[in-house]
């Protein structure tokens, strides 16, 4: 591990966030109070008092401990508090990985903040989100997108919240997460980026200058998979099928159960499936097709034919 610095500020997922490790392509923001607060502690001895022998995770509601065996232990509690203990000779950078990711998702949830998986975006004013299975091609998708003169909200982690009966979708961080095949496919260098630990082939991409930093009203949700035809298809998901799609699609969603917020979640999916158009999106595995589903999206947004 590098050497711990002094807490740092950050503004990211709506939330004040004081840090002791730095993390890498969050903003540094200006506030006197923290919502959240992330720092190294000896987590070994909770661990050993906790966990069976072949555990690795601790649930309840109020402090959720998860072990990781080629990073540390973690524990995130009340929504307000990550704690980390590393491992001998991980890395910074792997500790955020799980830091920005796992229990970033977990500490929304126990805020009662939805975090989906995918990547979210301001298209003419309302954030869609482009959901769908790791690989599935999200982040490439929204690169196609932001070709197109929009910006992102976030990738990876997408904090959903209400005000009234409005979802409103939440900033992140303004970094992207791009295999290198969809960076090759657009023209760009992946020596100029830093890859995502243990991913070698999938490189963080930073994108300052298309990044929107204001929450914005959900427009609508599009799941992305992938088939063997060799065709694209999009196709309007309507009844049960809206809440076991966004079910699925809940960041981290096998927390839910464990932890007691099956009810929680149950409600946050209903008033999600009603306020949202919601479209499965089928695309050929072999081809890259991003521009071609882009082009798609944004007809199918304008309802353009």
């Amino acid at each position: 591990m590098e050497k711990m610095l002094k807490k740092t500020a950050y503004r990211a997922f709506g939330l004040n966030i004081y840090s002791t490790i730095p993390l890498k392509g969050m903003k540094e923001a200006l506030f006197s109070l923290a919502d959240v607060s992330i720092e190294q502690a000896d987590l070994r001895e909770e661990w050993e008092e906790k966990a069976g022998a072949s555990a690795y995770f601790v649930f309840n509601p109020s402090r959720i401990l998860f072990k990781i065996e080629d990073a540390g232990l973690f524990a995130v509690e009340k929504g307000v508090s990550i704690q980390f203990h590393p491992f001998t000779s991980v890395s910074d950078s792997m500790i955020r990985l799980y830091l920005m990711g796992s229990c970033m998702g977990l500490l929304l949830m126990q805020r009662r903040i939805l975090p989906v998986h995918g990547s979210a975006l301001n298209i003419d004013g309302k954030a869609y989100i482009i959901t769908g299975d790791s690989g599935a091609g999200k982040s490439t998708l929204a690169a196609a997108l932001m070709k197109h003169g929009f910006t992102i909200l976030s990738d990876d982690v997408i904090p959903v919240q209400w005000e009234g009966e409005i979802p409103q979708v939440f900033p992140s961080y303004p970094q992207q997460k791009l295999w290198k095949n969809s960076l090759q496919a657009f023209g760009i260098n992946e020596l100029d980026f830093e890859p995502i630990v243990e991913r070698e082939e999938k490189f963080n991409v930073p994108v300052l200058y298309q990044f929107e930093e204001q929450p914005l009203p959900l427009g609508g949700i599009f799941e992305l998979t992938r088939s063997g035809e060799n065709k694209i298809s999009f196709t309007v998901i309507d009844g049960l099928k809206r809440m076991e799609l966004l079910y699925r699609n809940t960041y981290r969603h096998f927390f839910i159960n464990p932890c007691g917020w099956g009810e929680w979640h149950f409600q946050a999916l209903v008033k999600l499936a009603s306020a949202a158009e919601i479209y499965s999106i089928q695309r050929p595995d072999k081809q890259f097709t991003a521009e071609e589903i882009a082009l798609r999206i944004l007809k199918t947004i304008r309802k353009e034919g």
